[in-house]
């Protein structure tokens, strides 16, 4: 089965020749492995973890799981309880998660791969668990960072959501005005951890929103020169209009 799941990821992504321009955003890998290496940071190099993803079709999350996996893979003393389809919602999130803790008794943390669904989780912690349970998970919307603040989230794997829409939108534009192309068909941003000490870098508590350190200002793309006086038009599509994509 494991075999099977790598094939289909290594495979999906290429499968259909692309047309598109370029990938601007999160490398779900290296975001798993940075998860990773504030898990083993986290437990000492001791303990065990469960993951809950929304669901092994969508590669980015398995990803994020496989970069998670493979850095505790050197890390003998914590224990892999498995990898748990949630659903991606907050009406299945909670009994998965329910499901797991009543399997695991010796459970020390969840680990979260999406953003949406980490306030279903801690909810099901609080109600289910007979011990404190750490939890990792994604994104820092307002729901998250409530959490975060508050002690009930360890940490929170981010990335730049404005970058990426916004750098995605300048592309566009400096590939019709004149003809750009990326060096590389992949342009990643490095993934960034919010936790409780340095969470006001990120997060402007008056406003409740996110805000940008100067190093992700550095990351933003910069238009082109507007020679032709054309106009143009772009459209977006979202998966949902929920969560982190709301802040795409």
């Amino acid at each position: 089965d494991l075999l099977a799941t790598d094939i289909n990821d290594f495979t999906s992504s290429t499968a259909v020749p692309s047309k598109r321009i370029c990938f601007t955003g999160a490398n779900s890998y290296q975001e798993g492995k940075t998860a990773g290496e504030r898990i083993a940071r986290i437990l000492n190099g001791k303990g065990t973890v469960a993951c809950i993803i929304p669901a092994f079709i969508q590669v980015n999350h398995v990803l994020r799981m496989k970069g998670c996996l493979d850095y505790l893979s050197n890390h003998p003393g914590i224990v892999w309880a498995g990898t748990f389809e949630g659903g991606g919602n907050r009406d299945d999130t909670p009994i998965v998660t329910a499901d797991i803790i009543a399997k695991n008794p010796t459970l020390d943390l969840i680990y979260v791969t999406d953003g949406h669904t980490p306030v279903s989780v801690e909810e099901a912690v609080r109600a289910k668990a007979k011990k404190p349970l750490h939890i990792v998970a994604y994104d820092a919307m307002s729901d998250n960072m409530a959490l975060l603040k508050a002690g009930r989230i360890d940490c929170l794997i981010e990335q730049n959501s404005f970058a990426q829409s916004y750098n995605a939108l300048i592309h566009l534009y400096n590939a019709c005005e004149t003809s750009w192309r990326p060096i590389s068909p992949k342009l990643f941003m490095p993934p960034l951890v919010i936790d409780s000490d340095n969470y006001r870098t990120y997060w402007d508590d008056e406003k409740n929103a996110r805000i940008l350190k100067d190093e992700e200002t550095a990351q933003l793309a910069v238009p082109e020169p507007r020679k032709s006086q054309k106009r143009y038009r772009f459209a977006l599509i979202l998966p949902l209009s929920t969560g982190f994509f709301e802040e795409l």
